[in-house]
């Protein structure tokens, strides 16, 4: 297991305290030196997006979803995107594919550990999956606005 450096630190603790511009700025810098990364350019589609910086983050997400096409966070934000975009219709297959991903992973595997240091909980999923499965039911999903 790495350990984390002192940007990456820096970065976490800037979007925890939801100083997104900061975050960001740190995520830059991170790109920057290391070079490319699927998990920090998700990290910063999210800083983005809470910016309201979409196309920036729609990149973002699909530059992640690129090197990591199952991960099911960045997947959510591609649909998120979309829907915010007035595109609904693009969003079902991230939707899709988010819900089939959560709704087989084993629930006391890494993700669920990972989920719980973070202090989320499957309460969370549950109630966005309620929400998936009623988008992917609805002929014409442009009210789509989910969590």
């Amino acid at each position: 297991m790495s350990r984390r450096t002192g940007i990456e630190r820096r970065a976490a603790r800037a979007f925890h305290l939801k100083d997104y511009a900061r975050a960001r700025r740190y995520l830059e810098e991170l790109l920057a030196l290391r070079g490319e990364n699927p998990r920090t350019r998700h990290a910063l589609g999210l800083c983005y997006e809470r910016l309201g910086l979409l196309d920036e983050s729609l990149d973002a997400a699909q530059r992640c979803h690129e090197s990591i096409p199952d991960y099911p966070g960045n997947l959510r934000l591609l649909a998120r995107l979309h829907i915010a975009r007035g595109a609904p219709e693009a969003a079902r297959a991230y939707v899709a594919d988010a819900l089939r991903l959560l709704e087989r992973r084993p629930p006391d595997g890494w993700w669920a550990r990972l989920r719980e240091r973070l202090g989320r909980g499957d309460a969370e999923d549950g109630e966005w999956c309620v929400w998936a499965r009623e988008f992917l039911r609805q002929p014409d999903s442009s009210d789509g606005q989910g969590p």
